[in-house]
């Protein structure tokens, strides 16, 4: 009987898993003689008899209790309607029976008293099979066949507190708008692959992970390579199809293992067709991008003193994506493939608990309802990834502008620096030389001999040429930029005329204090009208500022800083910059201007 074992001085993710077989299973691995297996711990099973008895006696279910409709298919109360979720008790135990909002599937979970809960957060999330996945994932995988009150706080507490996810996850130019990949139907007919690493040399002298995924079902793959040369990369790929058939495109980067002479060849032999990012920007291939994430933060989680055994946490942790419901899709990877779901941990306690056995299908059936699953999962799998790439699109988009350049423009590239990949600076300029996409353009490297790269639109910054600076910090009082307003600061209160009576007087003072913001002599924005300044497209007006003396640099502060208190003014972080100009007045103050004529000439 398998039982959960929390060693002293090891976390839980390490428990050991302890079986009656004894030691001599674990020499029956795959590994090499004498190099360790990872200790996979699996749930404590208490007493099944004990289970009724536990869900009867804790009051956490008592409500849920006075709600049964039926027991063992008898109604028990005739005129309740059945709705969703109710609850049933089926062999002494309480069930709550409700149904998926998205895909119409009656879901019976098994209530879980109190004394037993913690137990099945542990298997659903500390579990090598279950991989520390977040909070969604975690609820979603329970939901799926358990349920009690508070589920979803406590579920939400227990992520939070989990040290390994506190210690190994990451912190909580203007981009062009998301351009997603077209969807895919069938599985397989697209998958994008990627290499982790080099990470440390494990015991087998692996340092490298192949990671390949399905852009229709989501469903991951990771091979682990002791080198990355195109030839190791092409006997892993080979692995892969020889198990779910040859694909039509593969998405990669612009690595020099995915652009080799040997793979071309393959490609060209099994007719596949190579789709690549542009350099820099692996946001093309993000779905891979975000796995190369989550698979690198699930091993940190298990990996801890004895780093040498990573390679050996690949499959369990594989098990633990492909069984939870991807958020895109809302089925598991493993569902949209097989048509199935996995018996996983969290069955084994359930069928456990409640001491029963599944119905079985003759085989004619059993096909026959197989395929009219995995036909009926792609549709409703198509439809909620157009859903969700469209939601994720808006969001993307937000804050986003639509840019062009055309050949001949000069512009400035983010590269990475000589010394690392982890520090970029714009470089440049360099000249356009051809559109090659609605956000992927042509530029020629001047400092490489004219060597020619395709770079997204986010990587480029349009190339301004140096113009004369000017040195006018004022401007002769016959040069009208606009009516006098005044400056802001202490004013007297706004004068009455002296020919009114005392009651007339009265009258206006009275307006004077009703309508305050409007007799005000400081400066305000009004809400009642705005005025839109339509410019060219594909335009940007950037002046250099003119030059002030320190003096008036102060003035410039003071009064920025007066005009943000009164709210007239808002940060910004445009593009667009036009220069300040300090008009002086009669009464010896300055008048705080903006110079707008170039903008004004393209509006």
């Amino acid at each position: 009987m398998g039982v959960w074992a929390r060693p002293v001085g090891t976390c839980r993710s390490c428990a050991v898993f302890c079986a009656e077989a004894g030691a001599d299973d674990a020499a029956q691995g795959s590994g090499e003689a004498g190099d360790p297996q990872p200790e996979v711990p699996a749930p404590r099973f208490p007493p099944v008899e004990d289970f009724p008895l536990e869900q009867s006696r804790d009051s956490t279910l008592s409500s849920a209790y006075d709600q049964v409709i039926a027991i063992d298919g008898s109604k028990v109360r005739p005129d309740a309607a059945l709705t969703y979720p109710h609850f049933i008790v089926v062999r002494d135990r309480l069930y709550r029976v409700s149904r998926d909002t998205q895909s119409e599937e009656v879901v019976t979970q098994l209530l879980v008293p109190r004394s037993r809960r913690e137990m099945v957060f542990q298997a659903a999330h500390y579990n090598p099979m279950a991989g520390h996945l977040g909070y969604d994932k975690t609820l979603n995988w329970i939901m799926a066949r358990f349920y009690w009150p508070g589920i979803r706080a406590e579920v939400r507490r227990w992520c939070a507190s989990c040290p390994e996810c506190q210690l190994v996850n990451p912190p909580a130019v203007l981009r062009a708008p998301l351009r997603p990949l077209s969807l895919v139907e069938a599985p397989f007919d697209r998958i994008g692959m990627d290499i982790i690493g080099p990470l440390e040399r494990s015991s087998q002298g692996y340092r490298f992970v192949l990671v390949l995924i399905d852009y229709a079902t989501r469903y991951p793959e990771a091979i682990p390579l002791r080198n990355i040369s195109a030839k190791s990369v092409a006997q892993a790929l080979f692995h892969v199809i020889s198990r779910v058939g040859i694909p039509k495109e593969i998405l990669t980067d612009q690595g020099t293992n995915f652009m080799s002479r040997t793979i071309r060849a393959l490609y060209g032999l099994l007719k596949v067709k190579a789709i690549r990012t542009s350099v820099y920007h692996p946001a093309t291939d993000s779905l891979c991008e975000r796995f190369n994430r989550t698979l690198k933060s699930m091993i940190h989680k298990f990996v801890h003193e004895d780093a040498r055994n990573w390679h050996q946490w690949l499959d369990p942790l594989l098990f633990a994506v492909r069984e939870v419901p991807q958020a895109s899709t809302g089925f598991s990877p493993f569902e949209l493939l097989y048509g199935r779901k996995p018996r996983g941990v969290l069955d084994l306690i359930k069928e456990n608990w409640e001491e029963g056995s599944s119905d079985s299908k003759n085989e004619i059936q059993y096909v026959m309802d197989l395929r009219a699953k995995i036909h009926s999962l792609g549709v409703l799998s198509c439809e909620r990834l157009h859903r969700a790439q469209e939601s994720q699109r808006r969001l993307y988009d937000r804050g986003t502008r639509l840019r062009d350049l055309t050949p001949g423009d000069k512009v400035l590239v983010l590269l990475p620096t000589s010394s690392t990949k982890l520090l970029a600076k714009w470089q440049g300029p360099f000249v356009v030389t051809r559109r090659v996409g609605d956000v992927d353009y042509e530029v020629a490297r001047t400092d490489r001999g004219e060597n020619k790269q395709v770079y997204h639109i986010n990587l480029l910054k349009r190339w301004n040429d140096a113009v004369p600076v000017a040195f006018a910090s004022t401007l002769p009082e016959k040069e009208e930029l606009g009516p006098d307003v005044p400056s802001p600061g202490p004013h007297p209160p706004v004068g009455q005329g002296e020919g009114l009576s005392g009651s007339q007087a009265r009258d206006v003072a009275g307006l004077q204090l009703r309508f305050a913001d409007v007799f005000s002599p400081l400066p305000s924005r009004t809400p009642l009208i705005t005025h839109n300044i339509e410019t060219q497209p594909g335009l940007t007006v950037r002046t250099r500022p003119y030059r002030l003396p320190v003096h008036k640099q102060d003035v410039v502060r003071r009064e920025l800083a007066t005009m943000l208190e009164l709210g007239v003014v808002e940060e910004s972080h445009s593009d667009w910059c036009s220069p300040v100009v300090l008009v002086g007045k009669p009464d010896g103050s300055v008048r705080f201007c903006v110079d707008y004529r170039r903008v004004n000439a393209v509006s």
